[in-house]
């Protein structure tokens, strides 16, 4: 079962008073911050026994949001933030990179409990338990205490899903019958490597900001091939994954490019067809081996890519950020060995970044 709930707002606020917050990847200083925070109603999506949230947000200098989850099983009356136990935080994150004055956009380590665990970007249910089905969401905006700045919250997205995976050996029949694709600036991660060694050092690293680039290049305007690139990889850098590989990092940082950009989970390829027909670009999450996928050339545990279009085969169109020089980037890949790639049983079964429609205006901190 996946489910996608979206929230665009109008969000109501309960304010929380002063926080202290000691940034663990900076200068190891106490410092003050106004917060307000909103609170989801109880989720009951159905089961599940993973959660990926995502989000806009804007985040003057200064500000940051806290993004953090509690979850229950069937007929359970105590959530994971029972006496003694907190909520799960899932992101501290901000657009900016103005340290000390900004945080170091991280996730937190170590966070677990019966009901589960946060994996980086990912809650997964414990294998202990059974599924879960109930889920709820909060999000905190702090700014600098005595700030007049003002953070706000334009829109929350939750993936749920459980049991996600193909069956081995099967493809999607493509039904439009007819090419179609769209034409995506080429960027390729490799002309990177060795750089940046502060960012994860590029190369292989940053697929995911690289597909990120070539998105935002595709929908708005096509800048250098390298600087939007590295500006992308330096806006996703977690300082406590310490990569740029993180899938809600990568979505909050196209909503600040102004494009509606979330983490979901499709089903197979028939589900990317309608975002093509709407000129949006889809970026999935593969694994990749030369034997069962030669034409790619390489081998990777996780690797991040744009769907492009389909041939009139019904083979799929891509821009493969794994390519040595822009050049190459483009690739037409089998549609069933690409399935048998994406699709695995495995917790990045089906993840894709996906483009919605733009919600309702920001709401945040007054005042």
């Amino acid at each position: 079962m996946i489910r996608v709930q979206r929230f665009t707002g109008p969000f109501e606020f309960s304010d929380v008073g002063v926080l202290r917050y000691r940034d663990p990847y900076g200068d190891a200083v106490d410092r003050e911050y106004e917060c307000v925070r909103w609170t989801s109603e109880e989720l009951l999506p159905g089961e599940f026994d993973q959660v990926i949230p995502s989000w806009a947000a804007e985040t003057p200098p200064g500000c940051w949001i806290q993004v953090e989850l509690r979850v229950a099983g069937h007929g359970s009356a105590a959530w994971s933030h029972r006496p003694g136990e907190q909520w799960f935080v899932t992101a501290r994150w901000t657009a900016g990179n103005d340290f000390p004055a900004d945080i170091h956009r991280c996730t937190v380590r170590g966070q677990h409990n019966v009901f589960g665990r946060v994996d980086a970007d990912t809650f997964l249910a414990s294998v202990d338990n059974s599924p879960l089905a109930a889920l709820q969401l909060r999000v905190s905006l702090l700014r600098p205490a005595g700030s007049a700045d003002v953070a706000r919250l334009g829109s929350v997205t939750v993936l749920t899903s459980r049991g996600a995976g193909a069956e081995t050996g099967t493809t999607s029949p493509y039904t439009r019958q007819a090419a179609i694709e769209l034409e995506v600036p080429a960027r390729s991660q490799r002309v990177h490597a060795g750089t940046h060694p502060e960012l994860g050092g590029g190369g292989d690293a940053w697929c995911s900001p690289t597909s990120t680039a070539m998105l935002l290049g595709y929908l708005g305007d096509a800048t250098d091939p390298r600087s939007d690139v590295v500006d992308a990889a330096r806006a996703t850098y977690d300082y406590s994954y310490r990569g740029t590989g993180n899938w809600a990092f990568n979505a909050a940082f196209a909503q600040s490019h102004g494009v509606d950009l979330y983490v979901s989970r499709l089903r197979d390829l028939r589900d990317v067809e309608p975002h093509l027909e709407r000129e949006r670009p889809v970026i999935a999450s593969v694994t990749l081996n030369r034997k069962t996928m030669p034409e790619a050339g390489y081998d990777t545990e996780g690797h991040l890519l744009v769907i492009a279009g389909f041939s009139a085969e019904g083979d799929v169109i891509v821009y493969d950020p794994a390519a040595p020089t822009p050049e190459g980037a483009r690739r037409t890949y089998p549609r069933g060995a690409f399935e048998r790639a994406w699709l695995p049983a495995s917790a990045s079964a089906g993840i894709a970044y996906v483009c919605g429609d733009e919600g309702a205006g920001p709401a945040g901190i007054t005042g």
